[in-house]
């Protein structure tokens, strides 16, 4: 007998194997069946094996929901990680601009292109990145003689709330 048919490659049947190398590749396999009684072998002719099919194959519903269940939790912790970072994102862009407003202000009163009595306050608007924002301004003594404090409070209502407020000092000689 041919040396290739010598090795066994995977039991089909009590006592009946299938051999060669071809086989394992194109599926084309060659019974060789072994009598226990005489120790020979009998070929039988090429036979073409098909893969059992298991009656487990798919999914359970059980199995499904439980994966939609994670599938949506996940989603929804996602979505509020979103959320909270575009909330984070508009919040810390408000304040930049906001403090670049008031920065303004303090310049501009620094730079006497304002003019303020003390313990008077007055309302301003500018226009920043296309925003329009409102910022009032209070300059107020201090134990120094000839330093005054600025403060500023900035809002994006003409009415307030006036919530972000800048401190600044400015000499007067």
């Amino acid at each position: 007998m041919n040396a290739q048919y010598n090795r066994p490659l995977r039991k089909l049947a009590a006592g009946d194997e299938v051999q060669g190398e071809t086989a394992r590749r194109t599926g084309v396999y060659t019974l060789v069946h072994e009598d226990s009684s005489t120790g020979s072998t009998k070929q039988s002719a090429p036979s073409v094996e098909f893969p059992k099919r298991s009656n487990k194959s798919g999914f359970t519903l059980i199995e499904v929901l439980l994966a939609l269940s994670i599938i949506a939790i996940a989603l929804t912790a996602l979505l509020k990680a979103i959320s909270q970072n575009v909330e984070t994102t508009r919040r810390v862009k408000e304040k930049t601009v906001s403090h670049w407003v008031a920065m303004q202000g303090v310049a501009m009163i620094q730079l006497n292109l304002l003019q303020i009595n003390q313990s008077q306050e007055t309302t301003q608007d500018t226009t920043m990145l296309n925003e329009h924002w409102y910022w009032r301004a209070k300059v107020s003594s201090t134990p120094q003689k000839n330093i005054q404090k600025i403060v500023i409070s900035v809002s994006t209502e003409k009415s307030g709330p006036f919530r972000e407020e800048l401190q600044a000092f400015r000499y007067v000689p």
